[in-house]
């Protein structure tokens, strides 16, 4: 079946663009010559012929004073220049026997007056007109006088009574260069006709190689697309399009990694979930069916499991939306946000043991989303308080224009394993909770154009907070 030529396809840009350019090229490149060519002859007959009228005018005027460089520029000239005097009746009165030119010019002067004796009209003007008869080409230029023909020249006589009209017709034979010009234009036609044929035809090979490569890499990224597993990858006749593909493979490994997270993570919330679940599930049977007489304990298990459960919830709902957020900005004094945060976290059950340090100035501006850093501080200071085994020292200075928070844990630190996933989304380490406080944190600090470094050894972990300092 044969497809419809779309002149919007890239195929078409590349065979007809190009095409367009080199026609247009040539066309210029010929135009030019011939303006080129056509000026340089009309000033060239123009210059030799106002010198042959230069001389006859002296020799009418009977002046001896004719400009030397006159026949010297003649001379230098690369074409002869012909004079004809021809009667008021049009008759051939030069050349004549005594005044004698070669018989091929003799031929041409005397078909040039036939051609006049019999058309009754001269051309006029100051400049010569280019004129053809029979099969050559002439410049010519025409002059009348009144005065005495001596058999060579013109001379001006008195009384005027004795003159005689007479016409000069002074020219040039161009028939050669005339020639010149066609045989130049049949070698360019020649030439753009060949170089735009193979130029053609270079197109279309290169258009059909650059439409299999789109088809190739079309089938490649639907496979891509469909999750099929890649063999090998295609082969590509340019490099661009292999670069592509190594870009659709990086792609696609990150999709595979994302979607390996979520299981993962799916994974982790179910097991999450499901703990604290079987919990409750257990000792309310177990409250409903008199089996548990300590009840007090039991409702404190049961609310214990049920908070895990709602911040896992809250994490996941939070997740869900935090793409679509837009953060409100405005100036924000972390100092207070880390004493929220610190009298929010819960220590008297299992962290009961754990204290908290502030060595924090009380000022500390910075410009963000209070709510967002607000949840950042609880991340990070949650997530020591699992590690901890003592005390958490929450400290800050100002570095610059920047404030920096310390959060840090006397605990064992991160295992080397653990390490260079701690930020990765639904990851979850070593006695870790689901694997979204500290990427959600990372990511808000980002966001506010900071950052987060980590410095972990045995016996110490310090997170550092980075936040640009607000302008005062």
């Amino acid at each position: 079946m044969i497809k419809k030529f779309n002149k919007n396809s890239l195929t078409a840009k590349i065979l007809l663009i190009p095409s367009g350019i080199i026609l247009v090229s040539f066309m210029i490149i010929f135009v030019a010559f011939h303006v080129v060519v056509q000026q340089y002859i009309n000033s060239l007959t123009t210059k030799i012929i106002k010198n042959e009228f230069v001389i006859m005018d002296s020799d009418y005027n009977m002046s001896k004073n004719t400009p030397l460089n006159v026949y010297i520029d003649n001379e230098e000239l690369i074409v002869n220049v012909y004079r004809i005097i021809m009667d008021e009746n049009y008759n051939c009165l030069l050349p004549n026997d005594t005044f004698v030119y070669s018989e091929s010019e003799k031929a041409k002067a005397k078909e040039v007056t036939k051609h006049y004796a019999k058309e009754k009209t001269l051309p006029k003007g100051k400049f010569p007109v280019k004129q053809t008869i029979g099969s050559r080409t002439y410049m010519i230029r025409v002059k009348t006088y009144e005065g005495k023909f001596d058999g060579f020249f013109i001379h001006k006589t008195r009384p005027p009574e004795d003159s005689s009209r007479y016409v000069a017709l002074v020219y040039t034979d161009i028939t050669s260069v005339q020639d010149f010009i066609k045989k130049m234009d049949t070698v360019l036609i020649s030439v753009l006709i060949f170089f735009g044929f193979f130029t053609i035809l270079s197109i279309l090979h290169m258009s059909r190689k650059l439409a299999l490569s789109f088809r190739l890499l079309n089938a490649f990224l639907r496979k891509v697309g469909k999750r099929k597993k890649i063999v090998e990858k295609p082969k590509f006749a340019f490099v661009e399009f292999d670069n592509v593909v190594d870009n659709a493979l990086f792609m696609s490994q990150m999709i595979d990694a994302s979607e390996e997270d979520q299981k993962k993570f799916f994974q982790n919330a179910s097991h999450e979930l499901r703990t604290p679940l079987m919990s409750i599930q257990g000792y309310t049977e177990g409250l409903k069916y008199g089996i548990i007489k300590d009840t007090d304990n039991a409702y404190d298990i049961i609310l214990k499991e049920s908070k895990k459960m709602s911040e896992l919830v809250d994490e996941i709902l939070f997740l869900s939306k935090f793409e679509a957020m837009t953060p409100t900005f405005g100036t924000v004094n972390l100092s207070e946000i880390l004493h929220e945060t610190v009298d929010d976290i819960s220590l008297s059950h299992e962290n009961g043991h754990i204290s908290i340090k502030m060595e924090i100035s009380p000022s500390l501006l910075v410009t963000g989303d209070e709510s967002l850093l607000h949840k950042v501080f609880k991340n990070i200071v949650s997530n020591a308080t699992r590690y901890a085994k003592s005390v958490i020292c929450i400290s800050s200075e100002v570095e610059e224009s920047n404030v920096v928070i310390h959060i840090t844990d006397d605990g064992d630190g991160i295992s080397n394993e653990d390490f260079p996933h701690i930020f990765k989304r639904f990851y979850k380490g070593k006695n870790g909770n689901f694997g979204i406080g500290l990427s959600m944190a990372n990511d808000i600090v980002k966001q506010h154009g900071g950052e987060i470094k980590v410095e972990s050894e045995k016996g110490k972990t310090d997170f550092i907070i980075i936040l640009p300092g607000a302008v005062q």
